[in-house]
Order: structure tokens, then C-alpha cells, then sequence
């Protein structure tokens, strides 16, 4: 098997990993009228009427162990977005990584 190939199951089981993350946040959400954003401004963003909304990056990491780095990139751009309200005064939202 080639690295291409390798790299293209990582990416099907990262894309998997999304879907099915998104599928159990719709289902055991308890706000039936929450609305949900696939790809907004992070893989799953969720908005509650009266709540601060959630955005959730999810990562497949498989392979590795964990260390900081690893999700580094995930959490700059978290940070970036956040950043970005404050001086832009838009509602602030909670962030998580899966």
C-alpha cells in the first residue's frame, strides 16, 4: 500500500469520524429547535435560542499520540475566530474539540 493510499483512508475515516460525530450531536441534542451548521465556522456548529451557540471541530487522530501539537493547528484557529469577536463585538461562542 502507498503513502497516497494510506492518506486516503486517513481522510475517509476523518470524514466518517465527522459525519457520525454530527449525526450523534443532532440526535442527543435536547434542544429540538436548535439548528445546526455542517461546515460553518467550525465542522459542527450548533445554535440555541437563549444559549451561547457551539462550535465543534472534530480531528481524527487515529495513529497518533496525543500531544499538544497535534491539535495545535485545531485550537489557533478557535483562538483566531475568537479573537476576531471580541474586536469585532459579535456574540461570543463556546468551542470544543472532538
Amino acid at each position: 500500500m502507498s503513502n497516497l493510499d494510506r492518506q486516503a483512508i486517513d481522510t475517509i475515516r476523518g470524514y466518517l469520524y465527522q459525519f457520525d460525530s454530527t449525526i450523534f450531536q443532532i440526535l442527543n441534542h435536547e434542544d429540538e429547535n436548535a439548528v445546526f451548521t455542517v461546515e460553518g465556522i467550525e465542522d459542527i456548529d450548533i445554535e440555541q435560542i437563549g444559549s451561547e451557540a457551539i462550535a465543534i471541530q472534530c480531528k481524527y487522530y487515529e495513529k497518533s499520540d496525543f500531544s499538544p501539537s497535534i491539535i495545535k493547528d485545531a485550537i489557533v484557529w478557535m483562538i483566531k475566530d475568537f479573537s476576531q469577536r471580541q474586536k469585532q463585538n459579535k456574540c461570543l461562542i463556546k468551542y470544543k474539540l472532538f
